[in-house]
């Protein structure tokens, strides 16, 4: 995830009496989590992670690199205008296609 630098902001924060800080003031609304790596000098940087959560039938896509370039040269071709007409019994020639379960009996 990609910070504006017109969004960067320093501010001095307070531990608690439960060891915790704040970082809220800090960072954009989308910002989810941290990556956190000690570093030798003792600094601690903090790296922000917006999760996304998948429906467990997505998710495989995000696992399957040459799926995901696919999926996303698809779009791009979309996008830009390089599209084609499916013929109509396109979707009884998908249907007629073996199941996954029939290919690995």
């Amino acid at each position: 995830m990609a910070i504006n630098p017109k969004q960067v902001k320093e501010k001095k924060v307070k531990v608690d009496s439960r060891g915790k800080i704040s970082l809220k003031a800090l960072v954009p609304e989308e910002v989810t989590s941290y990556r956190a790596k000690l570093q030798e000098d003792g600094t601690i940087l903090l790296c922000p992670i917006v999760d996304v959560e998948l429906h467990p039938e997505e998710a495989w896509l995000f696992k399957n690199p040459k799926a995901l370039k696919m999926v996303k040269d698809g779009l791009k071709d979309a996008a830009a205008g390089r599209v084609a007409r499916l013929e109509d019994d396109f979707w009884d020639q998908v249907d007629a296609l073996p199941d996954e379960e029939d290919e690995q009996e």
